[in-house]
């Protein structure tokens, strides 16, 4: 039998920078025994560039709760996301990234914006 690893749900973008960003995202615990739960590290965290990132985890009511970081840019294509831990089900929503201070560079609304490089879908992939 194989082993289980933690996946990504994650977006590949170049801010073209190296400010600062703050990036969040929302995420429901929909692993059975647990729906609707308290989210911590041992369900989900944010991930850049090849890391997760330090989280902060505020309760946004009715089971959902508001992951938030700030991370420095990087002028390449990199990846943005959420680490899912193993085992673990969710329901993500609204990804932001956004330069500190600004406005949005990465969200679920289909526009056009020249800062981003490729906006053509979300990944699932494990470590």
């Amino acid at each position: 039998m194989g082993s289980v690893s933690d996946a990504k749900i994650y977006q590949s973008v170049n801010v073209g920078d190296t400010s600062t960003y703050d990036f969040s995202s929302y995420v429901y615990d929909n692993t059975t025994g647990n729906v609707g739960g308290t989210v911590t590290s041992s369900i989900a965290q944010l991930y850049y560039n090849g890391a997760t990132i330090a989280t902060t985890y505020t309760s946004a009511g009715s089971g959902w709760w508001k992951l938030t970081g700030s991370l420095t840019g990087i002028a390449s294509s990199v990846q943005y996301g959420v680490l899912v831990k193993a085992g673990k089900t969710v329901v993500v929503d609204d990804f932001t990234l956004s330069k500190t201070g600004t406005y949005s560079v990465y969200t679920t609304g289909a526009y056009s914006n020249a800062q981003v490089n490729t906006w053509d879908t979300f990944c699932e992939g494990t470590l």
